[in-house]
């Protein structure tokens, strides 16, 4: 789960969008 959540965060930092990011967090 700690993987996928690094990824996620790594990802975020490229991705500009993080609104998407919030909507992908609460998600899990």
């Amino acid at each position: 789960m700690v993987f996928f959540s690094s990824l996620f965060i790594i990802y975020t930092n490229f991705n500009t969008d993080k609104e998407n990011f919030t909507v992908i967090h609460y998600s899990m």
